[in-house]
């Protein structure tokens, strides 16, 4: 009883307005669709509105499992296919029918807005008169009010004025739409206000929600008198698009409402939670037959999607246009001036993208460092491994497109502020190479002016996508510089001009000093060399000079550098170092040389190296490198080891950074093959397990970490065992 009253006033009340109620008396929904109650019940996302360019693919217009889930329903759609990156959302425009001429065509078959009665939409001004006055565009697709016109055209003409038509129907409809949202919708909004004697929503408020609508009410409504005047007057003017291209100018318009649209979109979301009653209005309000139970964000969206059908559109009525036609050109500008609307909406959205993650990119930092610049474009972002000198260490990477940010977690993941500034390192002269080795075949290096390091990604696609943008950055900024020599043709050497940070080797990659062979131990240390990147020991590396990347700082550096520094200094007179620096005396006085510590113990650590053994283990005339497990005799244990084979001989060594072999061994004459033996069958690891054999020697097996490892290596020494 008490529902059936509320029904009974709900119904009374909504003879003056469109659906306002009571608040403590809201009425169930028990009529309805299962579509409308999901509407009603929440106001639809905005992020998966719209987020970013509106430009269709063109491969494909097929999205109707994403209409649905946005509540908006599918009659036949032809829906565009928007960008992936940043726009979900789909075009519903026209449905198919078949004319006269036996030709499909397509037709707004089923209007959005079905309108009311003169008498409720007061002193609006309504498109329906215009529609009937004018007879055009029927729902059923009929071509009523036009046979005249008809039995006058060819059937290639007839296909014009179909599309034509259609364009007229379309922009009637729409018109409706914009007077929905911006004369109804706040006609409703006063009622509701007026009834429960406070105010609904503040004008400023509602004035951000419709953005930039009444704008273009006015210029569509005039577009449409001139469609329709143009499609009663067929036979003496066939032709329309010249009256969009008249109109384009104002249709710049579009790109200011679709760069505001999320936000205005998340501005109603702001309002219906601080407001209960206006969310109740709304919900209301899209409950009305008006609005068919969609969501007002449905119409919202509207002219977001306007711009790609009227691209659809004219391209539609171009393919039915002859070249010599007299709308051809009007025609092919009219597509171009919408091109020219949507690519500015673009580039607008794709503007504002990069703010908001810049701005929440810098919430992030602790520290007081501005990382924002108005030019400033963030192009990737994420996590990858730094290889720092004893083990791999999270870091995490921005790149922009005039540096690279390199960032410390200095806080649990997950808290606000959880990211502290180590290394801006510029674009110009950065460049980027792939590790050649296939036991680092996820890692590459970062070569820049102030800072070098070798990266690692989770995989080989990430590594590539990395790669690929931090050379597009490159290349970019290169152009922007108007350089004639790109920075990254330039590579390291000492004494040039533009002198690159070194990448450092990596501790673990190097057993002995890389200079005197001189093997490290827990007391004797190893030193990396600020010029080249080696790791030395201290009595090799006792020099210090002035480097260029440390703006002529005087550094740390091994005796090879040291000489060629100051050899190079001498001779360009200073020419090549920083103009700030004028006292070339001062510079000169930063080269200090160390007296050799000839210790004894530093004397015991060294020792005599035969010169087969002389072999860097990363020689360019290797076949093959990397690690493996290996063994010299069957009752031994197995030692993890560096292998390179160069020239038919197998070098081992301790490390992969070394300048020195452990051993080598002669393979020609050797027999290569894969150990069958049942102790190495049982799991996969073990089947990884070859051997070498020669008559009158022992066996020498090896372990790949993959049974492609070891057949690569097997086809390798296959080769050098003969002649």
């Amino acid at each position: 009883m008490r529902h059936s009253n509320a029904k009974q006033r709900h119904k009374e009340k909504s003879n003056s307005l469109f659906f306002i109620s009571d608040p403590l008396k809201q009425p169930k929904n028990n009529g309805g669709s299962k579509l409308g109650r999901q509407v009603s019940d929440s106001v639809l996302p905005t992020t998966s509105m719209i987020s970013g360019p509106i430009l269709p693919s063109s491969s494909s217009f097929s999205q109707e499992d994403n209409n649905q889930q946005q509540g908006i329903p599918v009659h036949k759609p032809q829906s565009v296919q928007f960008s992936p990156e940043v726009m979900e959302t789909h075009i519903i425009y026209h449905d198919q029918y078949s004319s006269e001429d036996g030709m499909s065509h397509t037709s707004n078959t089923n209007p959005i807005l079905p309108l009311e009665e003169s008498e409720n939409r007061g002193d609006n001004e309504s498109v329906s008169s215009s529609e009937s006055a004018s007879g055009c565009g029927s729902a059923s697709g009929s071509v009523s009010g036009y046979e005249d016109i008809l039995a006058e055209l060819s059937p290639k003409e007839k296909k014009s004025f179909y599309v034509a038509r259609e364009i007229l129907t379309s922009e009637r409809t729409f018109v409706d739409v914009l007077n929905l949202l911006t004369v109804e919708f706040p006609k409703c909004l006063k009622a509701a206000a007026k009834y429960h004697g406070v105010p609904v929503v503040s004008d400023k408020d509602l004035e951000i929600i419709l953005g930039g609508l009444p704008t273009l009410k006015q210029v569509n409504e005039n577009l449409l008198v001139d469609l329709e005047e143009r499609i009663t007057h067929w036979r003496e003017f066939p032709k329309i698009a010249d009256i969009l291209v008249k109109t384009g100018p104002f249709l710049k318009m579009y790109a200011d409402y679709i760069k505001d649209f999320r936000k205005n979109s998340l501005h109603l979301d702001t309002c219906c939670q601080r407001s209960p009653l206006f969310g109740e209005t709304i919900r209301d309000f899209e409950l009305g037959e008006r609005c068919h139970k969609l969501g007002l964000k449905h119409y919202m969206l509207k002219p977001v999607q306007r711009m790609p059908q009227y691209r659809l559109l004219l391209e539609d009525y171009l393919k039915s246009l002859e070249k010599e036609s007299e709308d051809y050109n009007d025609t092919v500008k009219g597509i171009a001036i919408v091109k020219d609307v949507a690519e500015h909406a673009n580039e607008a959205i794709r503007l504002q993208v990069n703010a908001e993650k810049l701005l929440h990119l810098q919430s992030r930092l602790t520290t007081g460092t501005i990382i924002l610049k108005s030019d400033r474009q963030l192009i990737k972002e994420g996590e990858l491994q730094k290889v720092c000198r004893k083990v791999l260490q999270p870091r995490f990477f921005a790149l922009m497109n005039d540096c690279l940010f390199c960032f410390n977690y200095n806080a649990p993941a997950g808290s606000p502020k959880d990211l502290k500034l180590r290394y801006e390192l510029p674009l110009a002269g950065m460049r980027v190479s792939l590790s050649s080795n296939e036991d680092y075949q996820f890692e590459f290096s970062v070569i820049s002016v102030a800072r070098s390091f070798n990266l690692v990604a989770k995989s080989s696609k990430e590594r590539e996508e990395w790669m690929k943008a931090l050379n597009d950055a490159i290349h970019d900024n290169i152009k922007k510089r108007s350089c004639c020599t790109p920075d990254y043709e330039i590579g390291f050497s000492l004494g040039k001009e533009v002198q690159l940070a070194p990448v450092w080797i990596q501790d673990q990659r190097v057993t002995m000093c890389q200079l005197c062979t001189a093997e490290f131990t827990v007391t004797f240390r190893r030193h990396h060399c600020r010029a080249c990147g080696k790791v030395v020991c201290g009595n090799c590396s006792g020099n210090q000079a002035p480097l260029q990347y440390l703006q002529n700082a005087a550094a740390r550096v091994c005796d090879s550098c040291y000489e060629c520094l100051l050899d190079e200094f001498d001779k360009l007179s200073g020419l090549s170092y920083n103009e700030t620096d004028k006292n070339r005396a001062s510079v000169r006085d930063r080269f200090k040389k160390v007296t050799l510590n000839v210790s004894k113990r530093a004397t015991k650590i060294k020792r005599a190296v035969p010169s087969r053994l002389e072999v860097h283990a990363n020689s360019s005339g290797s076949r093959i490198s990397g690690y493996l497990q290996w063994r010299a005799r069957e009752k031994k244990s197995w030692k993890r080891r560096w292998f390179v084979l160069i020239d038919r001989v197998l070098y081992i060594y301790a490390a992969s950074e070394d300048i020195v072999a452990i051993k080598s061994i002669p393979i020609l004459g050797w027999h290569v093959e894969m150990d069958k033996s049942e102790e190495h069958q049982e799991t996969e690891e073990n089947q990884a397990v070859f051997r070498l054999t020669h008559m009158g020697q022992h066996p020498i097996l090896f372990q790949a970490d993959s049974i492609a490892t070891a057949e690569r290596w097997i086809a390798a020494m296959s080769e050098a065992v003969v002649l």
